[in-house]
C-alpha cells in the first residue's frame, strides 16, 4: 500500500527533524550566553541556504557530535521497537 509508504516517510522526516531540533536546543544550553548569541546569528544567516547543514556543522563540531549521537540513539530505539 503506497499510503503506508507515505505516512511511513512523513514519520521519518518528523523525527528527523525532532532529533535536529533536540541536537540545536542541547547545543544551545551548552554554550555561553554570548556563544548561544552568535550560534543562533549564524543559523538565522544560513538557514535558507543549500548547505546549511554543513556549513554548520563545520563551523560547529560540538553540533554535530550531539547531531550524530542523537541520531544514533533513534536508531538503537528504533531497532528495538522493531524487533
Amino acid at each position: 500500500d503506497d499510503s503506508e509508504g507515505s505516512e511511513q516517510q512523513v514519520f521519518l522526516e518528523e523525527m528527523g527533524t525532532l532529533v535536529f531540533q533536540s541536537a540545536l536546543m542541547q547545543q544551545m544550553t551548552d554554550l555561553s550566553p554570548e556563544e548561544a548569541k552568535d550560534f543562533e546569528g549564524f543559523i538565522n544567516q544560513n538557514i535558507g541556504t543549500d548547505s546549511f547543514l554543513e556549513a554548520l556543522c563545520a563551523e560547529y563540531p560540538s553540533f554535530e557530535k550531539l547531531l550524530l549521537e542523537q541520531m544514533a540513539e533513534l536508531r538503537g530505539e528504533i531497532k528495538e521497537i522493531i524487533k
